[in-house]
């Protein structure tokens, strides 16, 4: 829920911010206390779970505050009794150029053109697992507003290639052994996995009708030898260093607004991100780059 004010009124209204509306929605009653001209406008919206539309009673315009943003854009108005909010704050708002906002644990932050997240303050973290990041060669430059990959080491036997962002007005100069933060303990091994896989069993394994139970006996033993060759969910897929990836970038962040997903499939998304936490093959990050959904 945001504090919004409309035309510069002192008055503010309780507004529900929902990027899944394509319309920010207005009561009729606070339409009228604030003296907006509501235009005879019908502007059918549906509802998920619910196959009935709901018909507004017309539309105006106004400009909306919320933090430190103000965007003059059109309202549809609705009978008091179709919502329980002043106002459902939606994409015709936060879809506004360059407006932006950020999401915490406790809150929901709007502004223009935010960047980077925790700025100043830096980001929360859990110390245990965590490895400090140290710089590999003697001098490295990161130019003003820009990014650069830098071989860093983590204190283990391998250097890591990582890139870092330096969103300054300035020239960032880092020195051979300098920390630039830390990093989570890594990935699983296949080793770990191996330890974790539950064995195969016989109801496990399609065979023909011709097999006897003592070569069925000798599959499963086989298939056993070879566990780590076979993976029944993501926790034992396992990692690799084998193969290595050359990631071209052009140090320009790519970023992309939220957009309307369903109550099912917000559902079905913070599953599979889940599953692919416990996996270990994403982890949280806060950075300039941002994409609602991956694809698949």
């Amino acid at each position: 829920m945001k504090e919004v004010r409309i035309n510069g009124n002192k008055k503010t209204v309780r507004g529900l911010v929902d990027t899944g509306s394509a319309f920010t929605i207005i009561t009729k009653s606070i339409a009228k206390s604030y003296g907006l001209r509501v235009q005879p406008k019908t502007v059918n919206m549906y509802v998920y779970g619910n196959a009935q539309s709901i018909a507004s009673c017309g539309e105006t315009q106004a400009t909306i505050h919320v933090d430190e943003v103000s965007e003059h854009i059109t309202l549809v108005v609705v009978d008091d009794q179709v919502q329980q909010y002043d106002m459902i704050i939606g994409r015709s708002f936060t879809d506004c150029e360059n407006v932006t906002f950020i999401k915490t644990t406790d809150q929901l932050q709007f502004a223009y053109g935010m960047m980077m997240p925790y700025q100043e303050g830096g980001i929360p973290y859990d110390s245990a697992g965590k490895q400090t990041v140290r710089v590999v060669c003697e001098n490295e430059n990161i130019p003003a507003n820009s990014m650069k990959i830098i071989k860093l080491n983590t204190g283990g036997d391998h250097d890591v290639e990582i890139m870092l962002i330096n969103d300054e007005d300035t020239e960032i100069r880092l020195n051979k052994d300098q920390s630039v933060g830390v990093i989570g303990g890594g990935q699983k091994s296949i080793e770990n996995n191996q330890d974790m896989m539950s064995p195969i069993t016989a109801e496990m394994v399609k065979y023909g009708s011709t097999f006897s139970k003592d070569k069925v006996v000798r599959l499963v033993q086989l298939l056993n030898q070879y566990r780590e060759c076979f993976a029944f969910n993501l926790n034992e897929l396992g990692c690799t260093d084998v193969h290595a990836m050359d990631i071209v970038d052009d140090g320009k962040p790519v970023t992309s607004k939220t957009y309307r997903a369903s109550a099912s499939e917000r559902e079905t998304i913070s599953r599979i991100v889940q599953e692919w936490k416990e996996a270990g093959i994403v982890t949280e990050t806060k950075s300039s780059y941002a994409s609602p959904v991956l694809y698949f």
